[in-house]
């Protein structure tokens, strides 16, 4: 009777500050309820010492064919507070117990550790739940955002999380008791393929322009409106008044009594909010800095332009620039983790290009940003990518609105990434068509295949492809490279063609990212391959001067 009345006045409340306060209570009192009741309080002890294989579970499940239904059905279980629970309840910050000796969960070269299974595996789970891929929704984005951020959001006021300080924590000792439970994949970021960047949101403008058209996906499935009957309860439902197997589940709760006491993250910082905050106090050889970082970028595919200018003035922007320039990164991983967040972040928006074109002029000097990005191109090509695409937009957008007196167009002189952009776009072309070869060619760096197509995508659209790769074999001659740029090209796109041919949801990836169609895609790869004799092919006179 005490829940329920104690229920009954938080729904009363209806300011802000009373939000905070009934969410806080409903969250203790959830946790008094396990403590006074033995059978929840033994199954929970059960529970917690299986947790990541139940976050490898619905891990699984939310990467699978049914996606988008798994994805609907755990927002309408109402699982983001679940989720807020356990973000509290890891040791965001602090280092592992080191007074136990800790078992290799892959073999004597494995830096893995309990706790690192339990986070990542966790960070697995949320950006999963967050990429929506080519089915941009609301739900789950706002359910990632508290009250108070969706009003500020609305209003296109300024969130600053750069200013809020976490303390320092001892890990839990849940960790040091968990560590023979672990049978999933290796969770080390290292062991991690890139992937080409997935989706972004199609311009609800209606671009008329062919080569950057809106681009949609496959209608989406929606899932039932009322929760189906699941086959075998696991041990995530196993929330107070857990039922079973064939109980109608309405409600998720994450148990994890065993962990640390919660961080106490501001009362109107949302699941979104506390991503943020943790990323820009993790060090940056820190091993979940990728994890993080991915999350926010799954958040930010096929969002709208507000949520990019939110995540842009929460403090990352600058954070970003300054991980950057400032040359702390101990490792390429931490650099490329920084560029590819920066480029989701800037992606089509042009207010958050004239906030990254500040920052960048706050922290340094322009020059030095884009020798970093030239000298470090499988790290930095997303990024490069990104701002490519993005001006090209721009010039479109302001050439389609020239008579519209109400547009404002984009101011292309005083821009660093601008100028940036033409007086390097021969070198990053030739570089990109060289950075890799066939023997090194993975999942890992492909996307740097891909972003040298965009280039001579581009090129070939304003008819200016024949003489860009003219320009290219003139430098190869004068460079005397035992490998030319061209030749090494051409064995990348065999490579690419027989890659792309065999996966379909990649297609759509590239083709929503970069809108751009994938026949596009195909076409100028055809033409890049063609016959020595045209003038648009990769091996073009390559015979003749040879001989």
């Amino acid at each position: 009777e005490d829940e329920e009345e104690e229920e009954e006045e938080d729904e009363g409340d209806s300011d802000d500050e009373s939000d905070y306060e009934s969410a806080e209570d409903g969250e203790r009192e959830r946790e008094n309820v396990v403590v006074r009741n033995p059978f929840l309080s033994l199954k929970a002890l059960t529970v917690a010492t299986h947790q990541v294989e139940v976050l490898f579970v619905l891990c699984t499940l939310l990467g699978g064919k049914r996606k988008i239904e798994v994805q609907n059905r755990l927002s309408s279980m109402d699982i983001v507070p679940s989720l807020i629970h356990f973000f509290d309840r890891l040791s965001w910050g602090s280092k592992p117990l080191q007074d136990q000796p800790v078992e290799r969960l892959h073999g004597p070269g494995c830096e893995c550790n309990p706790e690192s299974a339990l986070k990542v595996q966790f960070l697995r789970l949320l950006h999963n739940f967050c990429d929506q891929e080519a089915h941009p929704g609301r739900t789950i984005r706002d359910s990632m955002l508290s009250k108070h951020e969706r009003r500020r959001l609305a209003r296109g006021e300024v969130t600053d999380l750069s200013t809020i300080r976490l303390p320092v924590r001892q890990s839990s000792q849940f960790h040091r008791h968990t560590h023979n439970h672990h049978h999933g994949q290796h969770d080390s970021p290292a062991h991690t393929t890139r992937t080409v960047p997935t989706n972004q949101r199609p311009d609800p403008n209606g671009n008329t322009n062919p080569l950057l058209q809106n681009v949609t996906g496959p209608p989406q499935q929606h899932a039932p409106t009322t929760t189906g009957t699941t086959g075998t309860q696991t041990g995530a439902t196993a929330g107070a008044g857990g039922g079973g197997g064939g109980d109608r589940v309405s409600h998720i709760h994450l148990v994890c009594p065993l962990l640390a006491d919660p961080i106490p993250f501001p009362a109107d910082v949302g699941l979104l909010g506390r991503l943020l905050i943790v990323l820009m106090q993790e060090p940056s050889d820190s091993n979940y800095r990728f994890w993080l970082a991915s999350c926010i970028e799954a958040f930010l595919r096929s969002s709208t332009s507000a949520d990019q200018i939110f995540v842009a003035r929460s403090g990352v922007l600058m954070h970003l620039v300054k991980e950057i320039m400032g040359g702390s990164m101990a490792n390429a991983s931490s650099l490329q983790t920084s560029f590819d967040l920066l480029g989701e972040i800037l992606k089509f928006n042009r207010i958050v290009f004239l906030l990254l074109n500040k920052a960048i002029v706050t922290v340094g000097d322009s020059t030095r940003f884009a020798e970093i990005a030239l000298t470090h191109l499988v790290d930095s090509n997303v990024f490069i990518r990104s701002i490519t695409l993005s001006l090209e937009r721009f010039a479109d957008e302001d050439a389609l609105n020239k008579h519209d007196s109400s547009h404002i167009p984009y101011p292309f002189e005083s821009c660093s990434l601008n100028r940036f952009l033409q007086s390097s776009r021969f070198r990053l072309v030739k570089d990109l068509m060289a950075v890799v070869t066939v023997d090194e060619l993975s999942q890992e760096n492909i996307c740097c295949v891909n972003t040298a197509l965009v280039f001579l995508i581009l090129a070939n659209y304003k008819g200016q492809l024949p003489q860009l790769l003219e320009d290219v074999r003139e430098a190869e001659a004068k460079d005397n490279k035992t490998v030319a740029s061209t030749a090494n090209f051409r064995s990348l796109l065999d490579f690419w063609s027989e890659y792309y041919s065999q996966r379909g949801r990649d297609c759509l990836n590239i083709e929503v990212s970069s809108k751009i169609s994938f026949k596009l895609w195909k076409s100028t790869v055809e033409l890049l391959c063609g016959p020595d004799d045209m003038i648009t092919s990769l091996s073009y006179k390559t015979v003749s001067r040879r001989q």
